[in-house]
């Protein structure tokens, strides 16, 4: 982590900044959420196309929030990576961006690496996002190069309205261990009956009238 802190300065204007095929991912991207409301956005690696295998052992992750607050980041939970406020201040965040460099203190980063989480509370109704600014970057510390990862990060729909998922229905097995017939869980069973109950009275009706003539025919 030292030494990447040391050539941080030099990789970034002595090197080729090379725009990459690869991001930093955030989950999610994208989704309907209330205004006020507060979600998770978990960090994870996807290295640059192109990049020498094992050679990526620093990420600064640098975003702008736009339409929500920005209410803490959490750096990832390995021992193996070192992590330094790179926003004012040596802080990790600030209310609208996430500032943070990532080191290898051992190996170097993979794809789908955790990279952390932040929460953010999301504002008015409208359109959020979150952008990546040329300021992330990878670097690689073994060939002293360093890779722009800038672009859109994610989309948000923030609306008092959310959509909710339809509801299931859920068949409860019978004492037999036996699905109820659907006819009967969904109310089929009393129509059945009534039909059949129907069906008697007219039968009933017709016997008792043939019956009726009958006698006094007699």
């Amino acid at each position: 982590m030292k030494k990447i802190l040391t050539l941080l300065p030099f990789l970034v204007i002595g090197s080729m900044l090379v725009a990459i095929v690869g991001a930093v991912t955030l989950t999610p991207s994208s989704g309907t959420y209330a205004p006020g409301s507060i979600t998770k956005i978990n960090l994870a690696a996807l290295l640059p196309i192109g990049a020498p295998e094992d050679s990526i052992d620093g990420i600064v992750i640098d975003l702008s929030v736009s339409g929500g607050t920005v209410t803490g980041y959490v750096p990832p939970n390995d021992p193996s990576v070192d992590a330094t406020g790179n926003c004012p201040d040596d802080e990790m965040y600030t209310s609208d961006s996430v500032c943070v460099l990532l080191g290898k203190n051992a190996g170097y980063f993979s794809n789908t690496d955790n990279l952390g989480f932040f929460n953010v509370q999301w504002g008015s109704a409208g359109t959020a996002t979150i952008t990546k600014t040329d300021n992330n970057i990878y670097i690689d510390t073994v060939n002293e190069d360093t890779y722009i990862d800038s672009g859109e990060g994610g989309t948000y729909n923030i609306s008092l309205y959310t959509p909710t998922p339809s509801p299931t229905r859920t068949l409860t097995p019978t004492p037999s261990g036996r699905l109820p017939e659907a006819g009967i869980e969904d109310g089929g069973g009393p129509i059945f009956l009534g039909i059949v109950i129907f069906v008697f009275g007219i039968f009933l009706y017709k016997y008792s009238s043939t019956n009726y003539i009958f006698s006094n025919e007699k």
